[in-house]
């Protein structure tokens, strides 16, 4: 008899115990499954959703031991900016951070809503307990150095922008933006967050080209040591090209020299003015060389070798019924000494050339995109070589010029025909 009971038992207790495998497998899946429903749902919303309050409600319900939730119901409480709904944030964050005591996110998270809420104290500890849970991260420096800041506490926010900044360089720059903004436009104030690595002189000197200060610009990229430049070629050619977008042709031309974009221009002097070198750039910026914008198949634009005033080669222009109304063929960018007088001048041929609306040359103001000089318009007809001077000044406060290529209105369409050469440009400062 106990044999038998003994043979019946053993499967109902292996069937017991399968049983009860499956129920604790299926209930650990089922807050499994629950725990990821739920920080997906608050992964994939934001605060600004319309929804994001039930479904932030949902995701705690859900994953109530996770963090994710709190902080989108945190998110959401702190736009609201009235004390009752801060105050509730402050407790989601609080909540987050309990829940991921060792998350450097949650503290992180923490602090920038209690220093919101005009809690200082707290807003500091929390940044300094991220700080000590991922050292080496950028993220909690850079909002600890941001909090410094704002409190006017600079040690501290050097300390900790150059925490942040050692192992992310696109930081560097965001620093030194926060710093012109928050201590006055002063760069005695931001050059408290340079550091000596060239990377940081670079990027100081790149910032400062971005909002238009090329002396600033100039002195601290020539802190740099020389034989080192080379490695900052992105910031030299940004600088440069800013710069000249923002009219401050001086500067952009010491760093279109240094960046190698146009090595032989120089202040005051026409950029091969006698087109003996090839013009290299097709491009529509202007620059401190000649450019040649393609505007149309029927005017062409080549080195002549068999027609010049002086040297051996011109520029020559072949026109074949041209009838728009611009004619910005050819430019040059030119950096000059602000309230001086110039004279441009330049040599002159024509073939054949006819039109209701004749080419010229005028010079502009840089910075405001103003004319302050042209040409008489190129004479018609077949004429040999003639000089045209344009006397000029501009205002202090401006240092620089562009000459480009016009031609006069004209009421109706007015085909160009015919050819002109152009030849020894050149730029002498009037005494």
């Amino acid at each position: 008899m106990p044999d038998h009971l003994s043979t019946i038992s053993k499967p109902v207790v292996l069937r017991t115990l399968c049983i009860v495998v499956v129920i604790i497998t299926c209930t650990f899946g089922w807050f499994a499954v629950r725990w990821q429903i739920g920080d997906l749902f608050a992964d994939v919303t934001s605060a600004g959703s319309p929804d994001a309050s039930e479904i932030a409600a949902t995701s705690i319900s859900l994953a109530g031991a996770s963090p994710r939730g709190y902080w989108l119901a945190g998110s959401i409480l702190k736009t609201a900016f009235d004390d009752q709904s801060l105050a509730a944030a402050i407790q989601h964050y609080e909540e987050a951070a309990r829940r991921s005591p060792n998350h450097y996110r949650a503290w992180t998270e923490l602090g920038r809503i209690n220093e919101q809420a005009g809690r200082y104290e707290q807003a500091e500890s929390a940044f300094r307990q991220a700080i000590s849970l991922a050292p080496e991260y950028t993220i909690p420096h850079w909002q600890a150095g941001n909090f410094y800041l704002r409190r006017g506490r600079v040690a501290e926010a050097v300390a900790d922008f150059n925490s942040a900044a050692k192992h992310s360089s696109p930081y560097r720059l965001q620093i030194f933006s926060a710093a012109w903004s928050v201590l006055g436009q002063d760069p005695r104030q931001v050059e408290q967050f340079l550091t000596d690595s060239g990377d940081s002189k670079a990027t100081l000197a790149y910032f400062y080209g971005s909002i238009d200060r090329p002396d600033d610009a100039l002195r601290v990229w020539n802190m740099i040591e020389p034989d080192r430049r080379y490695q900052y070629k992105w910031q030299v050619n940004a600088l440069a090209r800013d710069l000249l977008a923002h009219g401050s042709y001086r500067g952009a031309l010491e760093f279109s020299r240094q960046g190698q974009i146009d090595p032989e221009a120089r202040p005051e002097v026409i950029t091969n003015g006698d087109f003996e070198l090839a013009i290299k750039s097709s491009e529509s910026n202007v620059r401190f060389d000649w450019t040649l914008a393609r505007l149309d198949g029927k005017v062409d634009v080549s080195a002549d070798t068999s027609t010049m005033h002086g040297g051996g080669r011109s520029l020559k222009f072949v026109l074949r019924g041209y009838a728009k109304p611009q004619f910005n063929v050819l430019a040059q960018a030119v950096a000059i000494v602000p309230g001086e007088r110039y004279r441009l001048s330049f040599w002159i041929r024509t073939e054949n050339l006819r039109g209701g609306s004749l080419p010229f040359i005028e010079i502009r103001s840089a910075r405001i995109d103003q004319i302050v000089g042209s040409s008489s318009a190129f004479p018609t007809g077949t004429n040999e070589w003639q000089r045209m001077d344009i006397d000029f000044a501009l205002p202090e406060g401006r240092d620089g010029i562009y000459l480009v290529s016009g031609r006069e209105p004209c009421p109706e369409e007015c085909p160009l025909t015919g050819m002109f050469w152009l030849d020894d440009f050149s730029l002498k400062r009037l005494r």
